[in-house]
């Protein structure tokens, strides 16, 4: 109990001194890569993702920080995080390519409403790949994707219409 109202009082003259931010929401849309940082590695895991985005895609693009982040976020139940997760998976960082835990985080983002990561798993699907070939669920996977929009989706879902294998043959739906 004395450590803990010590430590109290501590954190009570830094903030009154302005020594330290106690950081109660996760950083807005223009967050730097500090609080970002802060956030994912304090309160707001989910923030990982974001990061992430920034490892990946910054000016020196760190993919094996960028899969751990999204692995983070993914954990902390993020299902951007985990879409993005399962992507680098799929593709493989540094030769660790695994389609079998990218169709399962995949489909744990779509499912949770991260509508890309619904037409990747659609692939995995499609081909067997890492999973047991099923293109009827591909066929499901690719029209929650068209449907919101995922314009790889929907040329993905009317080529399965065009084979007429797991969907009955529609031409006039396939070019729609």
């Amino acid at each position: 109990m004395r450590t803990l109202t010590i430590i109290g009082l501590a954190c009570v003259a830094l903030v009154a001194c302005g020594g330290a931010k106690v950081m109660t929401e996760p950083p807005g849309p223009d967050a730097t890569a500090e609080e970002l940082t802060a956030a994912c590695e304090g309160p707001f895991p989910r923030t990982c993702a974001r990061l992430g985005k920034l490892s990946e895609m910054g000016p020196k693009p760190d993919l094996v920080r960028a899969t751990d982040l999204y692995r983070r976020a993914c954990e902390a139940g993020d299902p951007e995080g985990c879409g993005r997760f399962g992507i680098q998976l799929r593709m493989g960082v540094e030769g660790h390519r695994d389609s079998h835990l990218a169709a399962i985080y995949l489909t744990k983002a779509c499912k949770n409403g991260w509508i890309p990561a619904c037409n990747q798993a659609g692939v995995l699907y499609e081909r067997g790949d890492g999973v047991a070939k099923d293109e009827q669920l591909a066929a499901q996977l690719y029209t929650v994707a068209c449907n919101d929009g995922e314009v790889r989706a929907c040329t993905n879902l009317g080529n399965v219409y065009v084979d007429g294998t797991a969907l009955p043959r529609d031409d006039a739906f396939a070019v729609k």
